[in-house]
This record gives structure tokens, sequence and C-alpha cells, in this order.
């Protein structure tokens, strides 16, 4: 399989497990992997994509089968974690400014 094959959705159910395990590239190289019980949102990771992709192997040769394939799928682009633009302004509270502002006499 290439590895544009193994993104996707996998699902592992029998007497004792109703599992779900996913796959989902990213443009920054990275891939977001989603796991957990069927029906919940489960937990997620980013991880590399070829520990990904290995992970995907695992899961097919522990039973799991593929039930929607993310191949097709435009790469959402992904923000940085931390967005926020800093600034060298220094902090400042609103007693602050009162105090700059003048009692107003």
């Amino acid at each position: 399989m290439s590895p544009m094959e193994y993104w996707g959705r996998y699902e592992y159910t029998d007497d004792k497990s109703n599992k779900f395990w996913e796959i989902e590239p990213r443009l920054d190289g990275m891939a977001d992997v989603r796991w957990g019980r069927i029906g919940s949102e489960g937990k997620s990771q980013v991880v590399a994509r070829d520990i990904a992709l290995s992970r995907a192997r695992q899961k097919l040769s522990k039973g799991y089968q593929m039930v929607e394939d993310f191949s097709n799928r435009k790469v959402a682009k992904k923000k940085p974690a931390n967005t926020k633009k800093k600034t060298n302004k220094p902090k400042t509270n609103m007693w602050d400014e009162l105090a700059k502002a003048g009692n107003g006499d």
C-alpha cells in the first residue's frame, strides 16, 4: 500500500472491544491521530507521519478494518499551537492607567 492509502478511519469490534483509530495528514509533515471507543470523541495526538503510518500498519495487523478512506480529502492547513503575536509593549493594569490619567480634581 502507498502511504496515502493508509489515511482513514479504522474500527475494531469484537465481544470485548468497540474501538476506532484515525490517521489524517497535515501540511506541516505531521499527522493527526485520533482513537477511542466508537461513539466517543476519543483522544488525539499529533505525531510524525512515519510514526502514524507505522501505527496504521500495526492496526491492520491486529484486525482493524478501514471503514472510511481519507486519501482523497484535501489536507487541512493547521495553525501552530501558539498563534499569539508577541509585542514589546510593557504590561500595565487598570490601576496604573487610572493613576496616569489623574484623579479628575
